[in-house]
């Protein structure tokens, strides 16, 4: 049986119009399943290859999502399979309540109202947040906008979730919750980060970016273990794998 990844990038290469080289000849494969992280310095490229999956960016190159390419003929089915969310929750929430929010992508889907108020519903009950509807969702807590975040994408069921830095500036209660949503979730997804103790819980594969090139792609425990390729990718040892060395070597 041929195999169709759910992700395909074919030599992609984008600059920003300052001339800003951000990526370079990128290529990979992620399938339908998988749960994928891209990992990084600040600066690396991992934001802006997460941007061109739905096509916010479009470089030189090729994306195929699904197996359709990103143009202007399908953009929108390819955007209704990949639900991205932003690494700050305010850029992501813009209506009066937590349910307009949510609803915002399926009543772009034509959706029947009663439909509709199910996804809302099943969405927030899905990120721990059941009875948020009428709360206004810039009065919530960082880490609640954050669930919420991930609610309006997953209302509008899409096969592919893509997360930029998902746990930043959580607090320890929150982003444990975030992970062990995460790890729950049914979804391909691809998450952007520089949170390596994150990929370990959550990502059984991984890639090395740095200064817009994949340095390394395969098992996160085998890559996340290197200290030397991480070293020479400005990372540094998961605190979790740091400390276990550190009463090791005691």
């Amino acid at each position: 049986m041929h195999y169709e990844p759910c992700i395909e990038v074919r030599n992609l290469s984008f600059s920003y119009p300052d001339g800003t080289e951000a990526l370079r000849n990128i290529s990979l494969e992620i399938g339908r399943g998988e749960k994928v992280a891209i990992v990084g310095p600040n600066g690396s490229g991992k934001s802006t290859l997460l941007l061109h999956f739905n096509g916010i960016l479009r470089g030189k190159g090729e994306v195929r999502i699904l197996g359709k390419a990103i143009n202007k003929a399908n953009l929108r089915e390819v955007r209704r399979e990949v639900g991205l969310v932003f690494q700050e929750p305010d850029d992501q929430l813009f209506s009066p309540t937590v349910f307009d929010d949510v609803a915002f992508g399926p009543l772009n889907q034509d959706l029947s109202a009663e439909e509709v108020r199910t996804r809302v519903k099943e969405a927030l009950q899905e990120v721990g947040l059941p009875g948020y509807e009428n709360r206004s969702s810039h009065h919530l807590s960082y880490g609640e906008k954050k669930r919420v975040s991930i609610a309006t994408v997953l209302s509008y069921n899409p096969e592919i979730l893509a997360l930029d830095e998902p746990t930043s500036n959580t607090d320890p209660k929150n982003r444990r919750r975030l992970i062990n949503l995460l790890k729950g979730l049914a979804k391909t997804i691809v998450i952007a980060t520089h949170d390596l103790d994150l990929v370990l819980d959550v990502c059984p594969r991984c890639l090395i970016i740095n200064q817009g090139e994949i340095r390394a792609n395969g098992k996160t425990e085998e890559l996340l273990t290197n200290p030397h390729l991480l070293e020479s990718n400005h990372l540094e040892l998961p605190l979790s794998l740091s400390r276990l060395q550190k009463i090791k070597d005691r």
